[in-house]
């Protein structure tokens, strides 16, 4: 017992100090590796059909984003009539008003155009037969077509010799040119053929000396909120399109036709 005693306390000052040592690891060791306990509650599966509240009340302007233009909102009026974007007329809006996008001799275009049919059947024979011996029924039948769509039911009798103002559904941008024979049914539109949508196509056309539309093609950067149905209608509208004979226009002359699709309830 003495000799356990003795050896205590020649070795007093190790113990102690291996005894703070081991204390010490102890709690470094427990701190260190100490895990927070925490009690996950089980998810219930009550009520996750239910929408959560919406407190947020969200205006037009809130929603359209930059650039946008503003005819793409439902509420804005906006006519079916046909717009020249170079007619210089004095622009008004009457209910009941017939509008073109023209002005001048409602039937010179029909006269310039049967002058070249003329002339061409004249180059045709030869130059035999003169302009007042030609059979009318040869020029009825060169232009039969046309006859047919200038008895359209879009007749321009009483239209009214001012433009029309506000937006539109249709407007076309061709220097010098007008609606074939005329009348604006010859520009074609197509707005409400794509359903409950909104939205701006804007196509670039070519058109040779005759008025027809050889080329359309929409042009993004400058169409606004559009899908494949309205890009697809308004190249095909623009094609179908016509304009009047001019025979000092180009041969490809560039120009542009802005359709605007409306959501129709």
């Amino acid at each position: 017992m003495n000799k356990v005693l003795d050896f205590i306390e020649k070795n007093k000052y190790g113990i102690i100090v291996a005894l703070a040592v081991h204390v010490g690891l102890f709690i470094y060791f427990q701190v260190t590796t100490y895990k927070e306990l925490v009690i996950y509650e089980p998810w219930s599966f009550q009520g996750r059909l239910i929408e959560a509240p919406d407190d947020i009340e969200l205006s037009p302007e809130d929603i359209i984003t930059e650039g946008w233009d503003e005819a793409l909102l439902e509420n804005e009026e906006i006519t079916s009539f046909v717009q020249s974007a170079t007619d210089q007329r004095e622009k008004e809006f009457k209910e009941g008003e017939r509008y073109t996008s023209y002005e001048g001799d409602v039937y010179q275009n029909v006269r310039d155009f049967e002058s070249k049919v003329i002339q061409q059947l004249e180059s045709a024979r030869g130059g035999e037969s003169s302009k007042s011996s030609l059979d009318k029924t040869d020029v009825e039948a060169s232009n039969k077509e046309d006859n047919k769509e200038k008895e359209s039911p879009s007749t321009q009798a009483g239209a009214s010799e001012k433009a029309v103002a506000g937006k539109t559904m249709v407007k076309y941008e061709l220097e010098n040119r007008k609606p074939f024979n005329n009348n604006d049914w010859h520009i074609r539109n197509p707005g409400y053929t794509c359903g409950e949508v909104n939205g701006i196509v804007v196509v670039e056309i070519r058109v040779n000396e005759n008025g027809d539309v050889t080329h359309a093609k929409h042009l993004p950067n400058e169409s606004q909120n559009t899908n494949y149905c309205m890009i697809r209608q308004a190249e095909k509208y623009a094609l179908l399109s016509r304009f009047n004979y001019d025979p000092n226009a180009p041969k490809n002359q560039t120009g542009k036709i802005r359709y605007q699709f409306v959501f129709r309830r």
